[in-house]
């Protein structure tokens, strides 16, 4: 009997160990923690595929509200950080290229 416990108890105790420092973070995080995914999307170069290449004039507009997403009201940049809606299946943006207003503040 003695030597059932010597072999049964260290290995019970080494995977309530191991389970216990596996256990993934569930889905209740504190407030500092994003809750939004983002799609991160690199523009590159056509021809040379490890450079990046600006995109001018960029406006990213919602498809499903209409409203130009905060921080990419007519930009240049050559990455896009695009949160994706948690609460539905899909996200759609239409992204605009060379973006021009008139005098009257309309799109061209």
């Amino acid at each position: 009997m003695k030597y059932f416990k010597i072999l049964f108890i260290p290995p019970i105790m080494i995977l309530i160990v191991g389970i216990t420092i596996s256990c993934e973070r569930d889905d209740i995080c504190p407030a500092i923690t994003p809750t939004t995914p983002n799609l991160i999307i690199d523009l590159l170069d056509y021809t040379d595929e490890d450079s990046s290449k600006n995109v001018f004039k960029l406006v990213v507009i919602g498809v499903d509200n209409d409203e130009v997403l905060s921080g990419y009201e007519i930009v240049t940049s050559n990455q896009l950080v695009l949160p994706l809606k948690t609460t539905d299946n899909t996200t759609q943006y239409a992204l605009i290229n060379n973006y021009v207003l008139d005098d009257n503040d309309t799109p061209r």
